[in-house]
């Protein structure tokens, strides 16, 4: 299954919760201040960066 990995980058606001709790190493920060997605293959749909706590988090796919 492959997923995508959507982030608003109005609301991020590089608090690197996404990079830190991702299992797979999916995410990154970009300039130390936006999230970024840095290797979408290894995704897995855990769903645990959509924990955001700005919301700009939304993982699509099964």
């Amino acid at each position: 299954m492959s997923y995508d990995v959507l982030i608003d980058k109005y609301l991020c606001i590089g608090c690197r919760f996404c990079a830190v709790k991702c299992p797979t190493e999916v995410l990154d920060l970009r300039n130390e201040s936006v999230a970024f997605v840095s290797n979408i293959d290894k995704c897995i749909g855990c769903r645990i960066c959509e924990q955001c706590p700005e919301d700009a988090i939304t993982v699509i796919g099964e």
